[in-house]
């Protein structure tokens, strides 16, 4: 079992497929934050918006402040349990946790609070 935490500027990488999430590898972070958004129904002028962010917190923003984050970032957090798993093999239990520049949550997968309980417990 593995529980995988980590910042959603590296993290959102992962919803495409990048496992290496060095910036010299890959820097799609607006690309897929602005495809998922589009996907979900948002204009292309906030997708454009989107694409001219630095971070993903000022993406963030913006998703609130259109009132769509929940959704967006559920989308992510599918695409990478679905890249964890595949490269897995479903061999392992993985669940995801994507946390802020201010340590808040963004978002984790369904079964990631059994997982953290199980860690807790065998302390």
């Amino acid at each position: 079992k593995v529980l995988l935490v980590g910042h959603l500027g590296k993290m959102v990488k992962l919803s495409g497929g990048i496992m290496n999430t060095h910036s010299s590898t890959a820097d799609c972070r607006a690309e897929l934050l602005a495809l998922h958004y589009g996907l979900a129904g948002g204009s292309l002028a906030v997708m454009e918006e989107i694409m001219d962010c630095t971070t993903t917190d000022a993406i963030i923003d913006i998703l609130e402040r259109e009132k769509i984050t929940e959704i967006v970032l559920g989308r992510i957090m599918d695409k990478i349990k679905f890249h964890i798993d595949y490269r897995v093999k479903s061999q392992l239990q993985v669940e995801v946790v994507l946390f802020s520049q201010n340590n808040s949550i963004y978002a984790s997968t369904k079964n990631s609070k059994d997982l953290i309980s199980l860690f807790l417990e065998e302390k």
